[in-house]
This record gives structure tokens, sequence and C-alpha cells, in this order.
């Protein structure tokens, strides 16, 4: 991509802006600060620093500049998060020269993003239409207004077996792009139909705000009750949350989530003023959905239906938030009770009232396993203990687990460490290139990192014979390649990591002290350079010694005597 495109996108974007967006962010001096959205922790260690350009964790050591932060937060490859901002931002990109796959892959996910809006669009049309009104009935009978049809794009499909392909047609979108995307079906006789057919349509979007799936709800009983969209190059099962989109400044500003199941019942409590509501979509939890919420909140309140399987739901949820380090308690709804169902019929004011007196999450888990058999509390404590992260937090627990189980804390041990169990090999450790430095190589590249209005000097300098690390080397190479700029687009994922790892640590200098460091440097580079000249010096003396060359030898001689007074 042409690094002025790229250049441009970020003169445009508002990095506080849009960091803000996901984060809430004070002030800090230059800095503004936040807990980091990339690992679950409460104090402050994520940095921006909008006037240098880049963004640091000094928990996790998450950086980049303001597109890395795009890319990483809503799951994005660079070139995908490109082509966003440059849409946001009004900027038209080049690509230059391209690898055709990736290319086209990129055209690929535009055009069904494009697709999705659209039959989004299509589905809303739907609903307003004579034919909908069944289907605005049955929302009515659930007490959906319309600021909540608006709010989370709700729409109704056909129950035409080819009502959307007909339309995507008119659009000027292939059957095959239809059902690559997964809006269309194709059966074994090869025939392509609509998936979604007489349904409820719930848009499921991004964090960016796009929509990249549906659910689809059945009217008709005798129907499997929801259909949501499979696999696809936009959408990956289990990393999104319903409602997230629309959720995530509630989520932000008062840190802590609302989980819950279905999709009416996020919408119904947004419609009764729980901002911070999000769902499960379709499946049960997963890793890479607590990783996402809880990487926006410290706490998440879980309101599960009190039926034996959303107890169920409720421990498996539980579970995994608390493994993470995340706060966790538990609304169990009354038996055949939903969250609509007790909002519209008790009133928002008793749910606040079961929030607020709802269980810790932990306790909730202990006291409902101790209806299961003894080895499925033996599972439960194994598989618990085993998947918390870290030590600290597994000595944390681990008190609380044996007294709530009856256990002691040796044997609780015994159970995770499982020896009965083949250990897994282990995998090959990635060697961070950084590590492979000296002292004074990151010294030196820190300097440079720090004061780029100093690299001409150290070229001239001859800091390219002092590194000796390979990747310093490559890394010197890429930095004094940009001059006095501080932009690393052109960097790999380990050379941007350090270049901002070193921005981040370094404290706001002034000018005096930048020259001081620079004479430092100097210093070392001429004694260096000085070494170089007496070593080759000695080696034409030898050389001529070796010859019989008297004549060579004497002013050689003089000229090393000259060079050691220097020293």
């Amino acid at each position: 991509m042409n690094p002025q495109s790229i250049r441009m996108i970020k003169d445009r974007l508002d990095f506080v802006e849009l960091v803000g967006r996901y984060v809430h962010l004070r002030p800090a001096g230059e800095r503004w600060v936040a807990p980091c959205p990339f690992h679950h922790e409460t104090k402050p260690s994520f940095h921006v620093n909008p006037g240098q350009g880049f963004y640091y964790c000094f928990g996790c050591q998450a950086s980049g500049d303001i597109i890395d932060f795009y890319a990483r937060i809503n799951g994005l490859d660079f070139k995908q998060a490109v082509v966003q901002l440059a849409r946001e931002t009004g900027v038209e990109l080049d690509f230059g020269p391209m690898d055709p796959r990736e290319k086209k892959n990129l055209e690929d996910r535009q055009i069904f993003l494009r697709m999705y809006a659209q039959s989004a669009e299509h589905f809303q049309r739907n609903l307003e239409s004579n034919r909908g009104e069944n289907s605005r009935r049955y929302l009515r009978e659930r007490r959906v207004n319309a600021e909540m049809l608006a709010e989370f794009g709700i729409g109704w499909s056909r129950p035409d077996w080819h009502g959307l392909e007909g339309f995507l047609r008119s659009r000027g979108y292939a059957k095959e792009q239809a059902v690559t995307c997964g809006l269309l079906v194709q059966n074994e006789q090869g025939r392509i139909y609509d998936r979604f057919r007489d349904r409820i349509m719930f848009p499921i979007h991004d964090l960016a705000g796009r929509i990249v799936a549906f659910g689809g709800r059945a009217i008709d009983s005798s129907e499997p009750k929801y259909i949501n969209t499979s696999e696809t190059p936009i959408y990956t099962k289990g990393e999104h949350l319903y409602g997230l989109h629309q959720a995530r400044r509630a989520v932000v500003r008062d840190k802590r989530a609302l989980l819950t199941e279905g999709y009416l019942d996020v919408v119904a409590l947004h419609q009764f003023g729980f901002a911070q509501a999000v769902g499960v979509l379709g499946t049960a939890l997963t890793h890479s959905q607590v990783k996402r919420l809880s990487g926006f909140c410290s706490r998440v309140d879980l309101v599960f239906d009190g039926d034996q399987a959303g107890l169920k739901a409720a421990v498996r949820a539980a579970e995994m938030l608390l493994a993470r380090g995340a706060q966790c308690a538990v609304v169990t709804l009354p038996e055949g009770e939903d969250v609509d169902s007790l909002l519209h019929g008790q009133g928002p004011d008793v749910l606040r009232t079961m929030i607020s007196q709802a269980r810790d999450g932990l306790d909730f888990c202990l006291q409902t396993i101790q209806g299961y058999s003894p080895r499925e509390v033996v599972d439960w404590a194994g598989r618990f203990l085993g998947a918390v992260e870290t030590e600290a937090l597994r000595a944390f627990y681990l008190p609380r687990v044996a007294s709530g189980l009856g256990m002691s804390e040796l044997e609780l041990r015994r159970i995770r460490r499982k020896p009965d169990a083949p250990s897994p090999e282990p995998s090959p450790a990635v060697k961070d290139p950084v590590r492979t430095l000296t002292a004074k190589e990151r010294q030196l590249l820190a300097f440079a990192v720090c004061c780029p209005q100093w690299r001409e000097q150290l070229a001239c300098g001859g800091i390219a014979g002092v590194l000796e690390n390979d990747w310093a080397k490559a890394f010197w190479e890429k930095l004094s390649g940009l001059g006095q700029n501080q932009d690393p687009s052109g960097f790999s994922a380990e050379e941007k990591r350090f270049f901002f790892q070193v921005l981040a640590h370094d404290s706001a200098s002034t000018g005096r002290e930048d020259a001081a460091a620079w004479e430092e440097v100097r210093a070392f580079l001429d004694k260096h350079q000085l070494r170089n000249r007496q070593k080759k010096m000695l080696q034409a003396l030898r050389q001529a010694q070796n010859q019989g060359d008297e004549r060579s030898v004497s002013e050689l001689l003089k000229a090393y005597q000259d060079l050691a007074r220097e020293a």
C-alpha cells in the first residue's frame, strides 16, 4: 500500500477519539491512560501518546500506531484495517503491486460486507411492507418498540425460497458470492435458495458497526427456533457478542456488562435502560467472547434462565470469566421467566434489585455443583483450576474452592495436576530477537528511536559498524531510512513492538538532555572507530614486518603511536 495514503489516514484520524470509542481514557499529562482492552486488569497500564502517535501497555506490552490499534481491537489484519479507515476518512487507496490472491480476498471481503448491509436494509423493508404484518404483530406481542427496531436494525425475511436471491441479483451480485458469504445455501443437488425464510432477522455487528452475520428467529413454532449465519470469510463463530456494538460505550463507561441469552432478551434490556447488555450468540460462551468482553470491563453480571439448562450455562460462563480474572456475579431468574417476560411483566426495578443482590460467581458455581455427582464435582474443580490464567489467581481461588467443596488444598492440587494423564509435548519457544541484543546495541537503537534528529549523525558516526546482531542491523537500516520520521508502518511486528516499547519507556526529555545523551553516544562511536583504525593499523604493521618493509614499519609505528595518544 502507498505509504502516503497511510500517512493521510493517520493525519485525518484523532487518536484519542478513536481509542475512546473502545476504552474509557483519562488524561495524564501529555498521555491518556486506561485499563488495557487487550488483557484483564483494573489499573491503567494502557497509555496513548497522541503527540507521538502510538499506544503501549506496560502490562501485556501491546503496542502500535492508530491503525495497529484499530486492527487489533476489531480482529482485523493491517490491510483490512487500512481499507476500513480509508473509507471512514475519505482517503483513496493505491494498493500498488500486490499478490493477486490477497487483493481478491480484500475485494471479496468488501463485497460481502456490502451484501450484508444491503440485505439488512432489504429485511427491514420487508418488515415494513404489507406482507410483513404477521411479523410486526409478533414483535408487538413481544412489545419491541420502534426505537429498538431501528437501533438493532431488526427485519423480516419473507417465506419465499428465492426472495433474497432475487434481490441480490438485482443489485448485481452473483449467486456464488451469496453462497460463499452465507446468505444463500446450495444443497447436494446444486440447488441454491435463501438460508433465511419467514424469520425475524437480527443483524450481528462487529465492533466497527459493520453487519457480518444474521440470526433468524422463526415465527412458526414448527420450525427450528433459530438459524444463524454459518462460518464465512467475514464471520467467525464464537468471536462476536450480540449487541456489543450498541452496548460498548456503556460497558466501557460503567466498566460493567450484563450478559444474557437470546436476541430478544438483549433488545428488551436495552429498551428498559440496561444499555450494557450483550448476548451469547446461539452457542455456549467461548473463550474468545470472554476475552473480548473482559477487555472492556472489570465486572460481568450473568442473567440466565433459572431452568437446568440456564444454570448449567451460567456455571460454565462464570468459570470462564473467573478463570480470566474478571469479577463475576450471577442472577438466576425464577423458573418459567426469561429476561423479556420479567421486564415486561414486573418492570425494570425488579431486575435492578435482583442484579444488586446477585450471587458472587464463584460462590454460585460451588453451590450449584453440590447437586452434581462426585465425579462431576472433581472434574469441575480440575477443569476450573486448570483453566485459571495465572498462578497468583489460582492461589487466590484455591482456598475458596477447597472450603466450598469440603476438600483440602493438597487434594485439589493433585486433581489439577492429573498425574496419570499424558503430558502434552511442549511447544517450541519462540525466540524474541530483542533479547539477543547486547546492552550497548539496545542502548544505541533506543537512542536512535527516541532522538530522530540525531540519526544522520549516527550514520556518519559509524553506528552500522558497531551493530553486530543481524536483527539490530536490519532494524537500523529501516530506522535510518525513515530520516526524522517516526512512522514505522513498514516495520515487522517485532520491530514495531521494540520501537513503541522504547518510546513508551522514554521519559519526556528536554533538548539539553538529548544533546547530552548524543555527546555520550558520539564519544562511544568515536572510540569504537578509533579502535577499528588501531586494529587495521596493527594488521598492516604485521604485514609490513612479514614482508621486511622497514620504511613502512617505521611510518606505521609512528602513526599507531599518534592514534594511541588520541585514545
